[in-house]
């Protein structure tokens, strides 16, 4: 196997081996596309979207705890590059 592309080891379980391989957009696509795409991503997608849905019934107000500013990080979704620290209140 190629290092360049699968770090070291790629056999062995090591979470850190994300620190040293940098993968491009199209290299790690959880579902991947076309006619082999993931057959659990619209169930895994709807469940998210149940539990977002689920804590706004939930909670009165969401608070945002992150003094940092917002850095996007454009991959297959969107994110903030400092992660999402936020307070969640009930009335």
């Amino acid at each position: 196997m190629d290092d360049s592309v699968f770090g070291k080891s790629p056999e062995k379980f090591r979470p850190r081996s994300w620190n040293e391989i940098r993968p491009s957009q199209w290299e790690y696509m959880p579902f991947r596309g076309g006619e082999r795409a993931c057959l659990g991503r619209e169930k895994t997608l709807k469940e998210a979207a149940y539990v977002v849905a689920r804590l706004a019934q939930t909670f009165s107000s969401v608070e945002s705890r992150d003094d940092r500013s917002w850095k996007v990080i454009v991959r297959l979704t969107a994110k903030n590059a400092n992660g999402c620290k936020v307070g969640l209140f009930r009335e």
